[in-house]
């Protein structure tokens, strides 16, 4: 069975180093506990956290915070506030 690209980047481990490559730095557990807040996929899955898979709104929510805290690291995130953007810059 073919593995289809967004399942594959859906992946926690996978996504975290994504994520890093287009913040340009290591992510932290610490921090990407948080950034799971912020996309609002911190749940309890029954998965340890590198076997979570995300849906395809939280993966693209989170490929956003990753670009933009590497253009606006200093930039006080919400839900809201990332949602917002994240819609603004979607199609």
């Amino acid at each position: 069975m073919p593995v289809v690209l967004e399942d594959w980047i859906s992946q926690s481990t996978n996504l975290r180093n994504i994520c890093q490559k287009i913040r340009g730095a290591k992510i932290s557990a610490r921090t990407w506990y948080e950034w799971e807040r912020l996309a609002g996929a911190c749940y309890a899955q029954g998965k340890k956290v590198g076997q979570r898979k995300y849906t395809q709104e939280q993966t693209q929510m989170l490929l956003c915070l990753a670009w933009l805290r590497k253009h606006h690291s200093r930039r006080q995130v919400t839900y809201r506030s990332l949602r917002d953007y994240f819609q603004a810059n979607e199609g």
